[in-house]
Order: C-alpha cells, then sequence, then structure tokens
C-alpha cells in the first residue's frame, strides 16, 4: 500500500476561526512550508519524522496566519446586482423573467433564473464553470498546436494553492476563477501549463518554451502573484 501523502493536522484557533490544518509529505522538500489554502492551512514537510516540528511552526505562526487572513478581499457572492470582472468585461448578474432558467450570458450581463439566493449561486458558478474550460480548452489547444502538439483534455476546478497543473497523462488542469483574472493572465497560465508538456520542471529549458509561446509573460506572472489572492473572493458569501 503507498504511503500516505497527506494526514490531518487538527485545527489552529486563528482570526475567531478554527482552521484545519493538512500536513503534507514531499520528500523533494528540504524545509517545513507553511501556507495558508482556501479552506485551510497546509504545512509541506521532507517525511513523517518531521510531523512534530510542523504542527509547532503553526503553533508559532499564528500571529502570521491571522495577518494573512487579515489581508483577503471581501468576499464577492453571487447574487443578483453583483458585478463580476468575466474575461476582461464586468459583467451584473441580473434576474431572468423565469426562476427555471440556466445563466447565460447577456450582453453585460449574467441572466440568471433561481428560485433563491443558493440557486442563483449555483446556476450562476456553472455557467462560469463552463465558460471558464471553454475558453481555457482553447487557448490550450491553439498553444499545443504551435509546439506541434496535439489537443489534450482540459479540466476546470477548485484547486488549493496553484492555478493549473499538468499530469503526464497528458491532461492540464485549471482553477476556474481564471475566468476573472485579465484575459493575458489567463493566457499565461495556459502557457505556462502546456510548455509543462515538454517540460516538467522549471528549468530555463522550460522558461525559454514559456517566452517562446507567450512573449512578455512577465507582467502576467507580476500580477497573479500580487494579485491571485483576490480571485478567491469570487462566489464565497
Amino acid at each position: 500500500m503507498a504511503a500516505l501523502r497527506e494526514i490531518d493536522g487538527g485545527t489552529v484557533l486563528a482570526g475567531g476561526q478554527a482552521l484545519p490544518v493538512t500536513i503534507r509529505f514531499d520528500r523533494r522538500a528540504r524545509r517545513l512550508i507553511l501556507r495558508l489554502t482556501e479552506d485551510g492551512v497546509r504545512v509541506t514537510c521532507p517525511g513523517r519524522h518531521h510531523q512534530r516540528a510542523a504542527l509547532e511552526m503553526v503553533e508559532a505562526r499564528r500571529g502570521w496566519i491571522e495577518a494573512r487572513l487579515a489581508e483577503r478581499p471581501v468576499p464577492v457572492p453571487f447574487a443578483i446586482g453583483a458585478c463580476l470582472p468575466l474575461f476582461g468585461r464586468d459583467r451584473v448578474i441580473r434576474a431572468a423573467a423565469s426562476t427555471r432558467s440556466a445563466a447565460r450570458l447577456e450582453g453585460d450581463a449574467i441572466m440568471t433564473g433561481g428560485g433563491d439566493a443558493a440557486a442563483v449561486a449555483r446556476r450562476v458558478e456553472a455557467l462560469i464553470r463552463t465558460e471558464a474550460k471553454r475558453a481555457l480548452q482553447a487557448e490550450s489547444d491553439r498553444l499545443a498546436a504551435k509546439l506541434g502538439l496535439p489537443p489534450c483534455p482540459v479540466s476546470v476546478r477548485r484547486m488549493r494553492s496553484r492555478w493549473g497543473s499538468c499530469s503526464s497523462a497528458p491532461a492540464l488542469s485549471y482553477d476556474w476563477r481564471l475566468a476573472f483574472a485579465p484575459p493575458e493572465v489567463l493566457a499565461y497560465v495556459a502557457a505556462h501549463e502546456v510548455a509543462h508538456r515538454r517540460h516538467m520542471d522549471h528549468s530555463a529549458r522550460f522558461w525559454r518554451l514559456v517566452a517562446e509561446l507567450m512573449p512578455g509573460w512577465k507582467p502576467a506572472d507580476g500580477w497573479l502573484r500580487a494579485n491571485g489572492r483576490t480571485l478567491y473572493a469570487y462566489g464565497t458569501s
């Protein structure tokens, strides 16, 4: 049986919240790495013998965790009247004539049915996930063709700490909330993951390929590093 790569580390009280703690084991890690994820705290460490040290780090850095929580953006729920920056264009969520209507794009509006707030949120999220998958599939296919590679499956989901990933299958996964980023940022993440189809590392060869796929990629990378956390606000209550 394969060894577990993650275990439950209990919870830590920070900012008035009991945050779940996850301990991840990665033999490639050279030190303990603490991250605040969307749904809790994660510590990556080289092996199980670092488990106690990982928990001690969480306690010792409770102040850091609380500071990062305070920096999180104000939530923007998918509710009637909310304005969303979708693919570089502001769109307002508006009520459709029928409560049974699925969400759809209509000019500068997202028209949706839904008998209550929860139903509206579900329908809007379903629409945005569909549109994000369509945009990311198209961009990934276009970039793959530039490298002479065939298309590969693309999926969108809620990712924990990365905006995209590439498996050896190959298959590409992206965080659906890239739909709220500027279009050039979405394109950069696609270029990053498609480049991994050639180089499954972050070597100099990899970055040269990224530059070949998207010349002038650095501003988009800088935007994501500086503002990426703001994308997590969309769809939360």
